[in-house]
């Protein structure tokens, strides 16, 4: 089962970190192509943060930005009708990276996720949902959180990734 591509959470979110602060130095520095470098960063951090698509991560970082607010609700992306989410500002993320954030073009972030951290970015939204059955949680409210509508789906991936780690586990 390779849905995640065995993201790991935490070391996908220490890579970002690391980028961010990268990032927030040339930004200081006035280096104008690098807000949109941070812009990128913010977008994936948030996407791993909530188990989002792209597209909820994308529309969060900029109404966090433009409110202020460290919290927002985003549309669910593949739904037929209009549905949200919760979506949380990162606890990295300060008020002065979100007055650096510029428009950047989604494939922009495909392929910065691709080429720097050699991931596709749907597997950061996994990376969160083994997070959280790792931590117990049941699938129903990880699928709340994350706005999956197939629950089946998501049973099928948690149950796979628990299998996994219990026969690593064994010792027969």
């Amino acid at each position: 089962m390779t849905w995640d591509k065995n993201v790991d959470y935490d070391i996908a979110r220490e890579s970002l970190l690391k980028l961010l602060k990268e990032a927030r130095i040339k930004v200081r520095a006035g280096n104008k192509k690098a807000r949109a470098r941070l812009t990128i960063i913010l977008i994936l951090l948030t996407q791993l943060r909530n188990g989002a698509r792209l597209g909820e991560s994308y529309e969060a970082v900029y109404k966090f930005a433009e409110t202020k607010a460290r919290e927002v609700y985003v549309r669910l992306e593949k739904q037929k009708r209009y549905e949200e989410r919760l979506m949380v500002l990162p606890e990295d993320v300060t008020p002065e990276d979100l007055s650096y954030v510029v428009r950047v073009n989604r494939d922009s972030v495909y392929t910065f996720a691709r080429r720097i951290l050699g991931i596709n970015t749907h597997s950061l939204r996994y990376a969160f949902v083994t997070r959280l059955s790792k931590m117990g949680y049941p699938p129903n409210i990880i699928a709340k959180i994350t706005g999956h509508k197939n629950l089946n789906h998501l049973i099928t991936y948690t149950q796979a990734k628990k299998g996994e780690e219990i026969l690593r586990a064994l010792s027969l």
